[in-house]
């Protein structure tokens, strides 16, 4: 995620790591889960496996779609620039 989505990155960086994503998930199909004695630790991991890849693969296609920069997150050869500052305010009224 860091190689191809990280704070600074362009699209075709981000369709690489959606590559990268389909392979682990393919890996993923043959992950054995063997319950025991001692619990069911295969299975959390296995969970956490695919709730990771669910995870990176929304915050690639989300940064897929976006095609405008967004303050510190800037996307190299989009068409326009927009650059937001939210309202804060550190002094009490």
């Amino acid at each position: 995620m860091t190689e191809n989505a990280g704070v600074v990155r362009d699209e075709t960086g981000i369709r690489a790591g959606l590559a990268e994503l389909d392979e682990v998930e393919e890996r993923m199909t043959n992950i054995g889960v063997h319950p025991d004695a001692a619990g069911f630790r295969d299975l959390a991991h296995a969970f956490d496996v695919k709730s990771s890849v669910l995870a990176a693969r929304a915050t690639l296609e989300a940064a897929l779609e976006r095609r405008e920069t967004r303050g510190c997150h800037p996307l190299f050869g989009a068409a326009r620039l927009l650059y937001v500052t939210p309202p804060v305010s550190w002094l009490r009224e």
